[in-house]
């Protein structure tokens, strides 16, 4: 004759199965977390060399090219995506190193016009012969963005020195600026004055 069944048959059969479906998930999570580079788990194959004969005659090749077997592993990195600030928190200073007058304003408005605060100011020195930008830590992809806004080459984003303020003739209000662009003489920059 059937019984019915226990309350504490169905908590064993409850509890076995939550064990069961723990177990499952900590498998699937460290499965999820395998380096998919690991060494270990990669096997690369170099084709055989043995008994194959070196001589320098097409026609005495003695190679099996089905038992040649060879694996090429790529690897494809991604960029990270650019960090920036909002334009209207970043403040770049345009420096005119060349002596022409108007240039470091006409730099100065394209960066205004992108929503850039901006102040345009004469160097300490001229000439200036190499251009620059230079970034405040954490302003480094900012750079990048008022690189490309000037047609700038990207290889002249540095990060600035300790005493960048001595590139300016006059520091007023642009003590706290993040970004300093140096128009150079060699005019890798590409500014007009219009």
């Amino acid at each position: 004759m059937n019984q019915p069944e226990t309350t504490s048959g169905a908590v064993g059969r409850g509890v076995m199965l939550t064990i069961l479906a723990v177990a499952i998930g900590f498998f699937l999570l460290a499965r999820a977390f395998d380096d998919p580079s690991d060494t270990a788990n990669n096997v690369t194959t170099a084709p055989s060399t043995s008994d194959q004969d070196t001589t320098d005659d097409p026609d005495n090749d003695t190679t099996d090219p089905s038992t040649d077997q060879a694996t090429t592993t790529t690897t494809t990195t991604t960029q990270p995506p650019l960090v920036t600030h909002r334009p209207g928190e970043v403040k770049a200073v345009t420096i005119n190193g060349t002596g022409e007058s108007g240039l470091a304003g006409a730099a100065a408005a394209v960066l205004t016009s992108r929503g850039f605060v901006t102040a345009a100011k004469n160097a300490a020195s001229t000439p200036v012969e190499v251009s620059a930008i230079y970034y405040h830590p954490t302003y480094y992809d900012d750079a990048k963005v008022i690189a490309t806004a000037l047609n700038a080459p990207a290889d002249i984003v540095t990060l600035a020195p300790a005493n960048v303020l001595t590139l300016v003739a006059s520091t007023e209000g642009v003590d706290d600026f993040h970004i300093f662009i140096v128009l150079g003489t060699d005019s890798v920059i590409p500014v007009a004055v219009t």
